[in-house]
């Protein structure tokens, strides 16, 4: 149970900037 907050707190914000940082550069990667 724990473990999957934590997963949650740490995967969305990585998960919303990654899709941020692809939708601003496109051509990135």
């Amino acid at each position: 149970m724990l473990w999957t907050v934590l997963a949650l707190l740490v995967l969305v914000p990585l998960a919303a900037w990654a899709g941020i940082r692809i939708l601003r550069d496109p051509h990135r990667k």
